[in-house]
């Protein structure tokens, strides 16, 4: 590869405190660089584009993949469901206005930026670039620092706006502007009510940067009764019930790989263990059990372990509460907060004498003589 064709010299500040013209390339070009490096070295690299690749093939075939995946990431990142949910639809939102806007005669990123930018303005009073001045913001993605409110006033503006191009038959950016203008002033009025109503701005600094990580923490209980009842009490909101069937991959440490069987999709799982709590570190969609079975025997795994698990979740404060019947049989409780919030909740639940699981569940019914395994051949 010659490197003249991807590298641009620019003069950069070395540590002499002199400026040097240095071989520079964007992430495309990066990846092409490392992509033709003949050295064991940089095979990792070579198999992680490959993955990235392959899902991004995936998500073109299968579309709903994409939402999966984005969903995970943010829960792995610490948002709450509620505005998980509010997130996810704001990005339907910004789509049906963005195709709108390209069959309309705007062109992508220069007018893109231009009408986003009139809707901010007149949504909140100032344009994203200050807005991202306000949060402490770079390279972030501005709107995963927005709270509900702002959430909500950014979807109004938008839908309000795409509803005045399809109403009016707009074309042209100089009318798609002035329709910027009137539905961003839509969420505008309505932000301005609400201000009024709480006596305080709906605009924020407030980011998310010092999110934590959330991690798991799962405990053996003889019955739900009494934690179902409490989390009535304090008002939690079921998100889901479902069954899945999880493929255990087996080896002696206590890190998790696995792949895990829902009604209506496949997942891989990599989870790391540190003082009997869980970190999911890696996770993604695929096909169906047979590709899941193939990733297993990829990593090397002879055999996997079966483990079939009814469960409840409920969102909680800043994390979720799952209840969880193991092969009809056993029953845990899982509770996924930042470690620092884990004995708030236990005490909260009362799980304090609960017995803690620190093995993962395959290994857990292992001892107890309850375990399902299968070759995978």
């Amino acid at each position: 590869i010659e490197l003249s064709t991807i590298c641009r010299q620019l003069k950069l500040e070395s540590s002499d405190g002199k400026k040097y013209a240095t071989d520079c390339a964007n992430t495309e070009g990066i990846f092409r660089i490392i992509q033709s490096i003949p050295s064991p070295r940089a095979e990792p690299f070579k198999r992680w584009l490959a993955k990235v690749g392959y899902e991004r093939i995936q998500e073109i075939e299968n579309p709903e993949l994409a939402t999966k995946r984005t969903r995970m990431l943010y829960k792995l990142k610490g948002y709450t469901d509620d505005w998980i949910e509010k997130r996810m639809r704001g990005i339907v939102i910004r789509e049906e206005l963005t195709d709108e806007w390209q069959k309309r005669g705007a062109e992508e990123k220069r007018d893109y930026e231009i009408l986003t930018a009139e809707i901010s303005k007149a949504t909140f009073g100032i344009t994203p670039s200050e807005y991202k001045k306000l949060k402490g913001l770079q390279r972030e993605n501005l709107r995963d620092h927005m709270d509900d409110f702002e959430l909500i006033f950014t979807m109004l503006g938008e839908k309000s706006t795409s509803e005045i191009h399809r109403q009016e038959e707009s074309k042209g950016v100089p009318k798609l502007r002035k329709d910027a203008q009137r539905g961003g002033k839509v969420a505008g009025v309505a932000r301005n009510q609400l201000e009024k109503e709480l006596g305080k701005s709906v605009v924020s600094s407030k980011n998310y940067l010092s999110k934590k990580t959330l991690q798991e923490k799962k405990y053996f209980v003889k019955s739900f009764d009494t934690i179902r009842n409490k989390l009535i009490q304090v008002g939690a909101k079921k998100i889901r019930e479902v069954t899945s069937v999880h493929y255990y991959g087996v080896h002696e440490g206590n890190d998790v790989e696995k792949f895990v069987v829902y009604p209506d999709r496949c997942e891989i799982h990599k989870l790391l263990e540190s003082h009997g709590k869980f970190t999911m570190k890696e996770h993604a969609v695929i096909v169906n059990k047979n590709a899941g079975i193939a990733w297993l025997k990829n990593r090397g795994y002879k055999i996997a372990n079966i483990v079939r698990m009814d469960y409840t979740e409920y969102a909680y404060s800043d994390g979720t509460i799952g209840l969880y019947i193991l092969d009809d049989d056993l029953y845990s409780v899982i509770l996924y907060f930042s470690s620092d919030h884990h004995e708030k909740i236990e005490k909260e639940f009362g799980l304090q004498k609960a017995e803690v699981i620190t093995l993962p569940y395959n290994k857990y019914l292992g001892m107890l003589g309850k375990l399902h395994s299968m070759e995978l051949s």
